[in-house]
């Protein structure tokens, strides 16, 4: 019992950090699961009971309730830069199991609708170093999970996608049906819109700087936005984990400032009713153009530099804005006849050009959301 009181004890200090509403709802609940009866398995580990009609079945094997877990995770792929989505928490062990084999780095995302069985699972095993390094987020409704996994998919490099379940969710489709598709319909939206780069970098750059110049030299420059919302506040809107914290924010002041959105964000503020004024892209690759499938319609101003992937340009269907790479020498180049285009200030991601794009607006002050400047490890 000191075990698990001190396990709940660091797992809801961890969520406090990490995700405070999340850690008032577990604080606050009193009520138990009434179809979920918690027993001793033969080792002593805790199992669990799950009514299923009319009687009440295991949720894990009666001698060693972690064994199955166990199992499963020995034939997972539990790189760094892969992303394991389970929908259950049950009593943890399937989460704890990945924890022990995963690299560091995995992430772990657990969606469980039922906050009395995440409690049950949170006096189980102690989480929250994981917790607190953001490599186990725990989410309690279909919506929350479409909008995380488009974050994770948004702002990481992630190489492999992998599902999994719960034996005991499959007792009770009412409460887990709707969860479970919903994160199978994102996930396989993810998997259509990623791309990979192939080929040296170099020749990718080449042929967009040919491929985009009939595109853009029709199109109009960063030059004429200078100064248009001088003295306007701005929201600078990246895929940070920040976002899912404070996107009620966005939501209440979205009539009342400016906001440019990297091209990442455009689907998540689309689905809470947010139109950003602009978005930016600066990324050369076919992975890029990934973001907007389903989105180019939209109507949202697009700002790119002159050497963005050519089809994002020729499909984009809103406004579109260039700005010429300042490289040197970019003059006496082939794009050097778009220097009147003008340019923004830029460095090593797209929320750079974000931020050039505000001060070239002249917008002030300049706010940052879901921009997590932090290393969590050096």
């Amino acid at each position: 019992m000191k075990n698990q009181k001190r396990n709940w004890e660091r797992n809801l200090a961890a969520i406090k950090i990490t995700n405070y509403e999340l850690a008032d709802k577990l604080k606050n609940e009193t009520t138990s699961c009434d179809w979920i009866t918690v027993i001793n398995s033969q080792n002593g580990d805790k199992n669990m009971l799950v009514k299923k009609g009319s009687e009440f079945l295991p949720a894990y094997d009666m001698d060693n309730p972690s064994k199955e877990a166990k199992t499963a995770v020995s034939k997972m792929e539990l790189y760094t830069q892969n992303v394991s989505i389970i929908i259950g928490a049950g009593l943890g062990y399937l989460t704890n199991a990945i924890l022990k084999k995963a690299e560091k780095g995995h992430r772990i995302v657990v969606t469980e609708p039922i906050i009395p069985i995440i409690k049950l699972a949170l006096y189980n095993f102690d989480f929250s170093k994981a917790i607190t390094r953001k490599e186990l987020i725990i989410i309690t409704d279909a919506e929350q999970t479409t909008f995380i996994l488009q974050i994770i998919a948004g702002q990481f490099v992630i190489e492999g996608w992998m599902m999994t379940t719960d034996k005991y969710i499959t007792y009770r489709p009412d409460e887990y049906s709707k969860v479970a598709q919903t994160t199978g319909e994102t996930l396989n939206q993810i998997l259509c819109n990623t791309g990979t780069i192939a080929g040296a970098a170099g020749g990718i750059i080449a042929d967009n700087d040919v491929s985009c110049l009939p595109y853009v030299i029709r199109h109009r420059g960063v030059t004429e936005l200078k100064g248009l919302f001088k003295n306007k506040p701005a929201i600078l809107v990246s895929t940070g984990p920040s976002l899912a914290k404070n996107i009620h924010h966005i939501v209440a002041l979205k009539d009342h400032v400016v906001i440019v959105a990297v091209g990442q964000a455009l689907r998540v503020l689309l689905a809470y009713g947010i139109r950003p004024d602009f978005i930016t892209s600066v990324d050369f690759g076919e992975v890029n153009i990934g973001h907007f499938k389903g989105l180019m319609d939209s109507g949202v101003p697009l700002v790119t530099i002159n050497r963005t992937y050519a089809p994002l340009l020729q499909e984009w269907q809103g406004p579109k804005f260039i700005a010429a790479t300042p490289v040197p020498g970019f003059e006496k180049m082939a794009t050097g006849i778009l220097t009147d285009k003008g340019f923004v200030e830029a460095g090593g991601s797209v929320a750079h050009m974000s931020f050039g794009l505000a001060q070239l607006l002249e917008c002030n002050p300049i706010m940052f959301v879901g921009q997590d400047l932090s290393l969590g490890e050096t």
